[in-house]
């Protein structure tokens, strides 16, 4: 079951995979999206955050405000 995608979730993933290359492919096909793996590297640590509504609904994110 997913859950919602959080930069610790992001983080946890990559730890596992050892490759932000990797990762990004995980979570990719885990949430049926497809974002550059530095754009998961920036969310994980905090330097971007998903604009994208499709893609935030994709994660399941809040709404930006």
């Amino acid at each position: 079951m997913k859950k919602r995608c959080t930069p610790q979730l992001v983080e946890e993933i990559h730890r596992k995979n050892e490759s932000w290359r990797k990762a990004a492919e995980v979570l990719n096909a885990l949430y049926g999206v497809k974002l550059h793996h530095l754009t998961w590297r920036d969310y994980a640590t905090g330097r971007r955050d998903i604009a994208d509504l499709k893609t935030r609904s994709a994660l399941m994110l809040d709404q930006r405000a």
